[in-house]
């Protein structure tokens, strides 16, 4: 069983996210903000992190970058940012997929291949 690190402000993408994984039999972590998500991470050490790049306290780049210094982890990003300019310097291949609220591109990590 894998365990899997959601963090995304957003109740209902939480909720659509870990339904999706608890199916697929993963133990799902939930936390709402970066700060809260960093630490989450270094004590559970998760096989997977999906990462809101729009959260309210720190930028998702930033907490991608302070986990990258420390693990190569696989990341799934959440970007809201629909225009190709506005995306992340961290440009691994993405999916887009609509949402009721917002459009989103799931972006993954290049290290998602296993």
């Amino acid at each position: 069983m894998h365990s899997v690190l959601v963090i995304d402000d957003e109740a209902s993408v939480q909720e659509i996210v870990c339904a999706y994984l608890e199916k697929r039999g993963c133990t799902v972590y939930v936390s709402g903000t970066g700060r809260d998500g960093l630490a989450v991470a270094k004590r559970i050490r998760p096989g997977l992190i999906v990462l809101d790049l729009s959260l309210p306290d720190v930028s998702g780049e930033e907490i991608c970058r302070e986990i990258r210094s420390r693990s190569d982890v696989p990341i799934v990003m959440l970007n809201a940012k629909a225009a190709e300019e506005e995306r992340t310097e961290l440009r691994p291949p993405s999916i887009s997929r609509p949402s009721r609220r917002r459009s989103r591109s799931i972006r993954l990590s290049s290290r998602w291949a296993s």
